[in-house]
């Protein structure tokens, strides 16, 4: 069984909301999913209701053209409720790989009914999610060319890996493995949060084992077929994975929603945050539940 079997697409009649269905039809089609396009409908019948139904129905239509001669099928549901209340019950309930959803960030699209639900699945939802960055005009290149994938040495952030492996060797996309050295460690001090700088010969040796890591995590990404690349950055890890980003020209970043355990959980939940509200890329993130 596949990675990406079972995949599930809130649409809210926005534009940008329509903006997960290419990345979803790309996915379909090479990995024969079952697609649910799922439209939360504030009312319980009624005309809206009816309005929702037409809706979905239209675009289940569209996306079945475009997955015609592939193992692919694709199925509606019009729900009533909180949009991210539902859209997690429906995730759950069908019991699916990867929830494709579309975010506004700062590509000028106005935010829609779905923007702050986006933020509110994020952080409850233990299933993949695919953050898709709309923007106007919607981009040319799929949203899997290139996936920058950052790893800081934990077996939590090593999560992502495999559902990188499957994804990218199977479309061909380019990979760059990322590890950023931050120049310093924080420390708990009497005041608070200290912070400590790294001394040069330290963060030598701390580039040279990150090299040697990145190598190692790049082999299972070889093998899957994927063509893989690796640097090693020095600065703090959300601007440096942003840089890094727009630099190579990524179009997805990919990395697991937790990194370090314990002390440092909040610190990659910081970073996280940051390259989904900040960044211009897709996110693809994958909850780790990895204890350290």
């Amino acid at each position: 069984m596949g990675m990406f079997e079972r995949v599930l697409a809130p649409l809210d009649r926005s534009r940008v909301a329509e903006q997960v269905l290419p990345a979803v039809a790309e996915l379909a089609a090479v990995f024969n999913s079952e697609v649910a396009l799922v439209d939360v409908c504030p009312v319980d019948g009624g005309e809206e209701a009816r309005a929702c139904h037409l809706y979905v129905g239209t675009k289940a239509d569209e996306l079945r053209v475009c997955l015609g001669g592939t193992g692919a099928s694709v199925k509606t549901a019009v729900v009533p409720g909180m949009a991210d209340q539902e859209i997690l019950r429906c995730a759950e309930a069908g019991r699916v790989d990867l929830i494709v959803m579309s975010s506004h960030g700062q590509s000028g699209v106005r935010r829609r009914s779905l923007g702050g639900t986006v933020d509110r699945v994020l952080k409850q939802s233990n299933i993949p999610l695919l953050i898709i960055r709309a923007a106007e005009p919607p981009p040319v290149r799929s949203v899997f060319s290139r996936i920058a994938v950052p790893v800081d040495g934990s077996a939590s952030s090593a999560a992502i890996l495999p559902l990188v492996a499957q994804l990218a060797g199977t479309l061909k996309s380019e990979v760059v493995l990322l590890r950023v050295i931050e120049p310093g460690r924080q420390v708990r001090t009497i005041g608070g949060i200290g912070y400590v700088p790294f001394k040069e010969r330290d963060i030598e040796a701390t580039r040279a084992a990150c090299g040697e890591y990145l190598r190692g995590a790049s082999a299972g990404l070889t093998e899957a077929g994927a063509s893989v690349s690796c640097e090693v950055r020095e600065g703090e890890a959300a601007e440096e994975i942003l840089r890094l980003a727009g630099e190579r020209g990524c179009t997805l970043i990919a990395l697991s929603s937790h990194g370090h355990s314990k002390v440092r959980v909040w610190t990659m939940g910081s970073v996280v945050s940051r390259i989904v509200h900040r960044g211009a890329q897709s996110v693809l993130l994958v909850p780790s539940l990895v204890t350290e």
